[in-house]
C-alpha cells in the first residue's frame, strides 16, 4: 500500500509493508524503538534508535524522543541521500509515543526522505499483521 504525503511544495510516498529484508536495504536511514523501555506511571518512555547503513559502515544514535529522533533523521537523510528511509515497528511507536507523535513522525519523515528522492517504508512486524487493518489505516490518525 502507498501513500502520499503533501504540505505545500514538499511530497513525500510512504510504502506501508511487512519486515524489509535488510540485506536488499544496503543503504538507508531507518528509525525505530529502541531498548530499555520503562513506565513511569502514566505511559511508557521509549528511546527511539536511529541508524544510518551504507555500503561500508553503519551508524547508530539514541533518541529521547521523537523530536530528537526526526531531528537526528533528516539530517542522516541530508547528508547520505538513503535510497530509503524506514520506519520500524509502527504498530509498536503508536503503543509507546504519546498520542499523535508516530503519524507526525511518519509525515515528517516522508516529506524529509521526498525531498531526497527516497521512499518512505513503514513495516508493519508479526504484532502489526494481526491488526494490519488497524496499524495500516491508522497512519493518518491523529493518535
Amino acid at each position: 500500500m502507498t501513500i502520499e504525503v503533501r504540505r505545500g511544495d514538499e511530497r513525500g510516498l510512504v510504502v506501508v509493508t511487512e519486515e524489509p529484508h535488510e540485506e536488499r536495504m544496503r543503504e538507508y536511514v531507518s528509525v525505530g524503538p529502541g531498548l530499555g523501555t520503562t513506565f513511569d506511571g502514566d505511559r511508557y518512555v521509549t528511546p527511539l534508535t536511529v541508524v544510518a547503513a551504507a555500503a561500508d559502515r553503519r551508524l547508530s544514535w539514541s533518541a529521547s524522543g521523537p523530536d530528537a529522533a526526526l531531528d537526528r533523521a533528516r539530517r542522516a537523510i541530508e547528508r547520505r541521500a538513503p535510497a530509503a528511509v524506514w520506519l520500524r515497528e509502527y504498530p509498536i511507536l503508536r503503543e509507546v509515543l504519546p498520542p499523535g507523535a508516530a503519524s507526525r513522525l511518519t509525515c515528517e519523515l516522508a516529506l524529509a526522505a521526498g525531498a531526497s528522492g527516497a521512499p518512505l517504508v513503514v513495516s508493519m512486524d508479526a504484532r502489526g499483521r494481526r491488526g494490519a487493518s488497524r496499524g495500516t489505516s491508522d497512519l493518518n490518525d491523529r493518535r
